[in-house]
Order: structure tokens, then sequence, then C-alpha cells
């Protein structure tokens, strides 16, 4: 009573080729977490590092802004480069 669904060898080399690119996006998205959060770890380190160098007297808080600012920056820069393998719905 049921029946096999046969695919042609260029369906399936369709969605191997689709599984492929999932599959790297993927692995672009978790390389850029991973660089966020070194980034954030060791921007905050630093930004620790040059409030004490400076002392009482100094005012150097803005610096704890910046590993939040260059964070973003990794997230947005692997987010566009995993969004430029975006798969597309449809018949290509």
């Amino acid at each position: 009573m049921t029946e096999e669904a046969k695919l042609s060898q260029e369906e399936i080399d369709k969605i191997v080729g689709l599984l492929d690119r999932i599959a790297k996006r993927r692995k672009i998205l978790i390389w850029g977490y991973v660089a966020a959060a070194a980034t954030m770890i060791l921007g905050e380190i630093g930004a620790l590092l040059a409030i004490a160098l400076v002392g009482p007297g100094g005012s150097l808080g803005w610096v704890l802004l910046v590993p939040f600012m260059l964070t973003g920056f990794v997230l947005w820069g692997f987010g566009r480069w995993a969004n430029s393998l975006r798969v597309r719905s449809g018949a290509s």
C-alpha cells in the first residue's frame, strides 16, 4: 500500500547542497558567538586594567562601553557573513 518516493539524482544533489549550506551557515554563527564571547571577556579585562592604571583621580568610565561596541561589531560581521549564505526557498 505504501509507495516509495524515488528522487532523481538532480533532486538529491540539490538537497545535499542545501544541507551543506545550512551546516556551513550554522558553523559560521557558532564561531561568531565564540569570537563575541572572547571579545567581551578580553575587552572587559582590558578596560578594567586601563581604569586601574589611571588611578583614583582619572575618569575612564566610558572605557567599559568599548567592549560592548566591539562585541556588537563582531556579531554584526559574522551575522552578515552567515546571511550571505542564506538558504533561499523556492526553485533555484
